[in-house]
């Protein structure tokens, strides 16, 4: 975790080069403009059954620009080589993003069962 590393950041190394992932709120508007019903469905916490392969491409560069400053362009080349790299990736992204997530890549807490 890098200083001023926000909540919810994965982190994620891609050919030498360190990316940041991040479904600010602001990244989740733009998902949400893009694909509605996916996204509210996924704040109502109703699960993933809606979710498409374009959903997940565009969740992941969405999260690129936000997270590492780039441009549309080269986060969706990134989210290319990335996803195909790791298949995992759009589920770690959004374990990290989740409400409970703690800072950086560490795992979110336990809940406390009492």
């Amino acid at each position: 975790m890098s200083a001023g590393d926000a909540t919810g950041t994965l982190h994620v190394q891609h050919e030498g080069r360190d990316l940041a992932l991040r479904l600010s709120w602001g990244a989740l508007a733009k998902l949400e403009a893009m694909h509605p019903a996916i996204v509210n469905a996924l704040l109502r916490d109703a699960g993933a059954s809606e979710v498409t392969v374009q959903f997940i491409f565009d969740a992941v560069s969405v999260a690129l620009q936000k997270g590492s400053r780039i441009d549309a362009a080269e986060a969706d080349e990134l989210a290319d080589a990335l996803l195909t790299a790791d298949p995992d990736l759009f589920k770690r992204l959004m374990t990290t993003a989740s409400p409970g997530a703690s800072r950086g890549n560490a795992p979110a807490p336990e809940a406390d069962p009492g």
